[in-house]
């Protein structure tokens, strides 16, 4: 009898994707376990940083959550905190990216004006 209901429950257990992934399950706050966070912790969380904090609900690997609380603990930080910590980093790295990229065709284009200019005064001179 457990082995059919373990099997049940294995074979349903993507069945409300849709549900989590249109937030119909898992946005209620009210279902939310609190550790008792002060609200002068939580207000110094929000502030600490220009942008207001806002909570979200992400289905991750659980062992990729694993690897992060691994981390975290030689880091001496929290999973929750280096998971926001590794994606700020990698938009940081994106924004540098694009903008390195931006650069480089601002570069390119000055390279192109001055070679122009260059064979406008070649032409003159002929």
């Amino acid at each position: 009898m457990k082995q059919d209901k373990a099997m049940n429950t294995q074979d349903n257990i993507f069945d409300d994707v849709a549900q989590w992934d249109s937030r119909e399950l898992g946005a209620d706050e009210s279902f939310v376990k609190s550790k008792g966070m002060s609200n002068k912790l939580k207000n110094l969380l929000n502030n600490r940083t220009s942008q207001k904090m806002q909570m979200i609900s992400i289905r991750l690997p659980s062992t990729l959550i694993d690897d992060l609380k691994n981390i975290g603990e030689v880091e001496g930080i929290g999973y929750q905190a280096l998971s926001r910590e590794v994606l700020q980093r990698f938009v940081d790295a994106e924004n540098r990216r694009k903008f390195n990229d931006v650069v480089a065709q601002k570069r390119e284009l000055q390279r192109q004006v001055e070679l122009m200019e260059a064979q406008i005064r070649e032409l003159k001179h002929a």
